[in-house]
Protein backbone atom coordinates (compact mmCIF):
# COMPACT_ATOMS: atom_id res chain seq x y z
CA UNK A 1 0.00 0.00 0.00
CA UNK A 2 0.99 3.14 -0.98
CA UNK A 3 1.53 6.00 1.90
CA UNK A 4 1.28 9.72 2.00
CA UNK A 5 4.84 11.51 1.84
CA UNK A 6 5.86 11.92 5.97
CA UNK A 7 7.43 15.37 5.04
CA UNK A 8 8.95 17.74 3.05
CA UNK A 9 10.71 16.36 -0.58
CA UNK A 10 13.52 18.94 0.71
CA UNK A 11 14.15 17.83 4.31
CA UNK A 12 17.89 17.43 4.82
CA UNK A 13 19.81 16.41 8.49
CA UNK A 14 22.43 18.84 7.89
CA UNK A 15 24.67 17.88 10.30
CA UNK A 16 21.86 16.48 12.75
CA UNK A 17 23.25 13.02 13.87
CA UNK A 18 21.58 10.04 13.67
CA UNK A 19 21.78 8.10 17.15
CA UNK A 20 20.35 4.99 17.67
CA UNK A 21 18.11 3.69 20.37
CA UNK A 22 19.97 -0.05 20.97
CA UNK A 23 17.83 -1.08 23.28
CA UNK A 24 14.58 -0.65 20.97
CA UNK A 25 16.94 -1.89 18.21
CA UNK A 26 18.18 -5.08 20.13
CA UNK A 27 14.20 -5.94 21.17
CA UNK A 28 13.07 -5.14 18.01
CA UNK A 29 11.52 -8.08 15.75
CA UNK A 30 13.28 -7.38 12.71
CA UNK A 31 16.36 -7.54 14.65
CA UNK A 32 15.46 -11.09 15.86
CA UNK A 33 14.70 -12.15 12.67
CA UNK A 34 17.45 -10.86 11.10
CA UNK A 35 20.35 -13.67 10.41
CA UNK A 36 23.76 -12.17 12.76
CA UNK A 37 25.99 -12.13 9.46
CA UNK A 38 23.24 -9.25 7.94
CA UNK A 39 22.73 -7.02 11.33
CA UNK A 40 25.77 -4.82 10.56
CA UNK A 41 23.95 -4.53 7.04
CA UNK A 42 20.19 -3.23 8.63
CA UNK A 43 22.53 -0.83 10.54
CA UNK A 44 24.31 0.27 7.27
CA UNK A 45 21.06 0.72 5.64
CA UNK A 46 19.31 3.06 8.60
CA UNK A 47 23.04 4.91 8.52
CA UNK A 48 22.55 5.74 4.82
CA UNK A 49 19.05 6.59 4.81
CA UNK A 50 19.72 9.37 7.73
CA UNK A 51 21.91 11.15 4.55
CA UNK A 52 19.31 10.98 1.91
CA UNK A 53 16.86 13.72 0.15
CA UNK A 54 14.93 13.38 1.36
CA UNK A 55 16.21 12.32 5.27
CA UNK A 56 15.17 9.42 6.65
CA UNK A 57 14.43 7.55 3.03
CA UNK A 58 16.08 5.47 0.31
CA UNK A 59 14.71 4.58 -3.39
CA UNK A 60 12.60 1.59 -4.62
CA UNK A 61 15.96 0.37 -6.20
CA UNK A 62 17.79 -2.75 -5.08
CA UNK A 63 20.89 -1.96 -7.61
CA UNK A 64 20.74 1.86 -5.57
CA UNK A 65 20.30 0.63 -2.21
CA UNK A 66 23.14 -1.89 -3.22
CA UNK A 67 25.40 1.01 -4.34
CA UNK A 68 24.65 3.08 -1.35
CA UNK A 69 25.33 0.56 1.37
CA UNK A 70 27.88 -1.34 -0.84
CA UNK A 71 26.78 -4.63 -0.48
CA UNK A 72 26.75 -7.35 -3.47
CA UNK A 73 23.06 -7.72 -5.24
CA UNK A 74 23.69 -11.24 -4.36
CA UNK A 75 23.93 -10.81 -0.60
CA UNK A 76 21.22 -7.90 -0.85
CA UNK A 77 18.95 -10.43 -2.64
CA UNK A 78 19.11 -13.26 -0.34
CA UNK A 79 18.92 -10.46 2.91
CA UNK A 80 16.38 -8.30 1.21
CA UNK A 81 13.18 -9.66 3.12
CA UNK A 82 14.77 -9.18 6.61
CA UNK A 83 16.77 -5.47 5.55
CA UNK A 84 13.46 -4.47 3.91
CA UNK A 85 11.13 -5.56 6.34
CA UNK A 86 8.93 -2.40 8.09
CA UNK A 87 9.83 -0.19 5.10
CA UNK A 88 7.05 1.19 3.52
CA UNK A 89 6.64 3.07 0.08
CA UNK A 90 5.11 6.04 0.14
CA UNK A 91 3.73 8.69 -2.82
CA UNK A 92 6.85 10.18 -3.93
CA UNK A 93 7.95 6.39 -5.16
CA UNK A 94 10.87 6.20 -2.04
CA UNK A 95 10.78 3.76 0.84
CA UNK A 96 10.32 5.00 4.25
CA UNK A 97 10.76 3.34 7.48
CA UNK A 98 8.50 4.18 10.67
CA UNK A 99 11.56 4.33 13.26
CA UNK A 100 13.68 6.60 11.34
CA UNK A 101 10.05 8.61 10.37
CA UNK A 102 10.17 9.46 14.07
CA UNK A 103 13.16 10.88 14.10
CA UNK A 104 12.92 12.82 11.28
CA UNK A 105 9.92 14.54 12.54
CA UNK A 106 11.39 15.21 16.14
CA UNK A 107 14.17 17.08 14.36
CA UNK A 108 11.87 18.94 12.52
CA UNK A 109 10.17 19.54 15.45
CA UNK A 110 13.03 20.96 17.39
CA UNK A 111 14.29 22.86 14.50
CA UNK A 112 10.26 24.78 14.22
CA UNK A 113 10.39 25.60 18.17
CA UNK A 114 13.76 26.59 18.21
CA UNK A 115 12.79 29.18 15.10
CA UNK A 116 10.24 30.31 17.31
CA UNK A 117 12.41 30.88 19.85
CA UNK A 118 14.43 33.01 18.35
CA UNK A 119 11.57 34.69 16.15
CA UNK A 120 10.39 35.84 19.79
CA UNK A 121 13.57 37.03 20.84
CA UNK A 122 14.23 39.33 17.98
CA UNK A 123 10.75 40.72 18.97
CA UNK A 124 11.07 41.72 22.10
CA UNK A 125 12.11 45.34 23.32
CA UNK A 126 15.44 44.95 26.01
CA UNK A 127 14.24 46.14 29.61
CA UNK A 128 16.67 46.16 32.69
CA UNK A 129 14.18 44.75 34.55
CA UNK A 130 15.83 42.02 36.79
CA UNK A 131 14.12 38.30 35.68
CA UNK A 132 12.46 37.40 38.64
CA UNK A 133 14.33 34.34 40.91
CA UNK A 134 12.24 32.67 43.61
CA UNK A 135 13.81 29.79 45.94
CA UNK A 136 11.08 28.80 47.48
CA UNK A 137 9.13 27.21 43.85
CA UNK A 138 8.15 23.64 44.98
CA UNK A 139 9.37 20.53 43.21
CA UNK A 140 5.63 20.00 41.49
CA UNK A 141 5.07 23.44 40.06
CA UNK A 142 5.77 21.82 36.62
CA UNK A 143 7.62 25.53 35.97
CA UNK A 144 11.33 26.13 34.73
CA UNK A 145 13.42 27.92 32.44
CA UNK A 146 14.48 27.14 28.28
CA UNK A 147 17.82 26.62 26.46
CA UNK A 148 19.99 28.28 29.01
CA UNK A 149 19.20 32.49 28.26
CA UNK A 150 16.41 32.22 30.96
CA UNK A 151 17.89 31.53 34.60
CA UNK A 152 17.54 28.90 36.71
CA UNK A 153 14.22 29.54 39.06
CA UNK A 154 15.99 27.48 42.19
CA UNK A 155 19.44 28.74 42.93
CA UNK A 156 22.06 26.63 43.80
CA UNK A 157 20.01 23.12 42.55
CA UNK A 158 22.23 20.43 41.52
CA UNK A 159 22.54 19.97 38.14
CA UNK A 160 20.89 16.33 37.09
CA UNK A 161 22.18 13.83 34.14
CA UNK A 162 21.59 13.48 30.25
CA UNK A 163 21.36 9.85 31.45
CA UNK A 164 19.10 10.38 34.70
CA UNK A 165 16.95 12.87 33.08
CA UNK A 166 16.09 10.35 29.52
CA UNK A 167 15.47 7.18 32.45
CA UNK A 168 13.03 9.57 34.66
CA UNK A 169 11.54 10.19 31.22
CA UNK A 170 11.01 7.31 30.41
CA UNK A 171 9.03 6.21 32.92
CA UNK A 172 6.73 8.55 32.37
CA UNK A 173 5.80 6.30 29.31
CA UNK A 174 8.17 8.47 26.63
CA UNK A 175 10.05 5.52 24.85
CA UNK A 176 12.02 7.30 21.89
CA UNK A 177 14.80 9.36 24.03
CA UNK A 178 18.25 10.86 23.54
CA UNK A 179 20.95 11.82 26.05
CA UNK A 180 22.82 13.43 23.72
CA UNK A 181 19.90 16.05 22.34
CA UNK A 182 21.23 19.45 22.15
CA UNK A 183 17.97 21.02 23.73
CA UNK A 184 17.78 18.66 26.17
CA UNK A 185 21.52 19.54 27.27
CA UNK A 186 20.84 23.15 27.24
CA UNK A 187 17.77 22.60 29.81
CA UNK A 188 20.04 20.78 32.16
CA UNK A 189 22.84 23.68 31.40
CA UNK A 190 20.31 26.32 32.34
CA UNK A 191 19.63 24.62 35.42
CA UNK A 192 16.35 22.64 34.77
CA UNK A 193 15.80 19.90 37.82
CA UNK A 194 14.18 16.73 37.51
CA UNK A 195 10.82 17.23 38.45
CA UNK A 196 10.21 19.61 35.46
CA UNK A 197 11.48 16.84 32.90
CA UNK A 198 9.00 14.31 34.52
CA UNK A 199 6.25 16.73 34.21
CA UNK A 200 6.71 17.95 30.81
CA UNK A 201 6.87 14.25 29.62
CA UNK A 202 4.24 12.90 31.16
CA UNK A 203 1.93 15.88 29.33
CA UNK A 204 3.65 14.93 26.01
CA UNK A 205 2.91 10.92 26.64
CA UNK A 206 -0.65 11.63 27.56
CA UNK A 207 -1.09 13.87 24.20
CA UNK A 208 1.14 11.41 22.45
CA UNK A 209 3.79 13.92 21.61
CA UNK A 210 7.47 12.71 20.98
CA UNK A 211 10.98 13.19 22.59
CA UNK A 212 11.06 16.60 21.15
CA UNK A 213 7.70 17.90 22.26
CA UNK A 214 8.23 17.11 25.83
CA UNK A 215 11.56 18.89 25.84
CA UNK A 216 9.64 21.84 24.05
CA UNK A 217 7.14 21.70 26.83
CA UNK A 218 9.42 21.70 29.55
CA UNK A 219 11.10 25.11 28.29
CA UNK A 220 8.08 26.88 27.29
CA UNK A 221 6.87 26.58 30.66
CA UNK A 222 10.50 27.37 32.49
CA UNK A 223 10.61 30.65 30.16
CA UNK A 224 6.47 31.74 31.01
CA UNK A 225 7.57 30.99 34.82
CA UNK A 226 10.54 33.17 34.41
CA UNK A 227 8.89 36.29 32.62
CA UNK A 228 5.63 35.98 35.29
CA UNK A 229 5.45 39.44 37.24
CA UNK A 230 6.81 39.88 40.70
CA UNK A 231 3.97 40.25 43.42
CA UNK A 232 3.24 42.80 44.93
CA UNK A 233 5.16 43.59 48.56
CA UNK A 234 1.69 43.46 49.92
CA UNK A 235 1.22 40.50 49.23
CA UNK A 236 1.81 37.05 51.91
CA UNK A 237 4.43 34.83 49.89
CA UNK A 238 2.13 31.84 50.16
CA UNK A 239 -0.14 33.85 48.18
CA UNK A 240 1.87 35.39 45.69
CA UNK A 241 3.44 32.20 45.01
CA UNK A 242 -0.09 30.53 44.29
CA UNK A 243 -0.83 33.81 42.10
CA UNK A 244 2.18 32.98 39.78
CA UNK A 245 1.88 29.68 39.39
CA UNK A 246 -2.22 30.15 38.82
CA UNK A 247 -1.04 32.83 36.09
CA UNK A 248 1.58 30.57 34.79
CA UNK A 249 -1.06 28.00 34.44
CA UNK A 250 -3.40 29.79 32.48
CA UNK A 251 -1.47 31.16 29.89
CA UNK A 252 0.24 27.32 28.99
CA UNK A 253 -3.43 26.04 28.96
CA UNK A 254 -4.36 29.34 26.68
CA UNK A 255 -1.04 28.63 24.46
CA UNK A 256 -2.28 24.85 23.87
CA UNK A 257 -5.84 26.00 22.68
CA UNK A 258 -4.54 28.58 20.12
CA UNK A 259 -2.33 25.57 18.86
CA UNK A 260 -5.88 23.16 18.86
CA UNK A 261 -7.48 25.67 16.83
Amino acid sequence: MTLPVPYPADTRAKGWRFELDYERVRQSDTWALTPAEYRPWLLMLWMVAWEQTPCGSMPEDDGLICARIGMAPKAFAKAKPSLLRGWWRAEDGRLYHRVITERVLEMLEWRRKEAERKRGHRGKTPTTTPVPRDTTVTDDTGTGTGTGTYPSLREGSAHTTPGEVCKAMKSEGLQSVSPSHPKLLALIDAGMTLPEFTDAAKHAFTNGKPFAYALATAEGRRRDAATAPLPSAAQNKQQALEDQNAAVAARFLEGQNNVAH
